[in-house]
């Protein structure tokens, strides 16, 4: 009798700790298709930033006053000026829960200041 009660609780603790994993493995694999989505958003706002400022060597002057404070912008604005530069930008499902305005990237310039030339910081606020 004591040994069945030992078994079931080790059973119900056991079911309880799959729960959580679960749960954690859950809210990791959401955060990591964000960030994924992050990623490429930030690559097509760089790219249309880029390419408007890219006259001569005005693009390695201008991206050098961002190599240490970064270049922040919104989520919200970041999918504007998409929208805005290729009639309709592309839509990214796993960001639908993030708050566009309060959702913050900041892009650091590295030399020698290509397309590929940076690095990103998130301060995403996603529920």
């Amino acid at each position: 009798m004591k040994n069945k009660k030992i078994i079931f609780l080790i059973a119900i603790i056991l079911f309880i700790i799959a729960g959580i994993l679960i749960l954690v493995n859950s809210k990791i694999g959401k955060e990591s298709l964000s960030r994924r989505d992050i990623r490429k958003i930030t690559k097509e706002f760089y790219s249309f930033y880029y390419d408007e400022n890219n006259t001569d060597d005005n693009i390695r002057n201008h991206l050098r006053k961002y190599i240490t404070s970064g270049l922040t912008i919104s989520l919200g604005d970041m999918e504007i000026y998409i929208e805005n530069k290729s009639n309709g930008g592309t839509t990214y499902s796993s960001l639908e829960k993030c708050d566009r305005a309060n959702s913050k990237i900041t892009i650091y310039p590295k030399s020698p200041f290509g397309k590929d030339d940076y690095e990103l910081k998130f301060d995403l606020v996603c529920y």
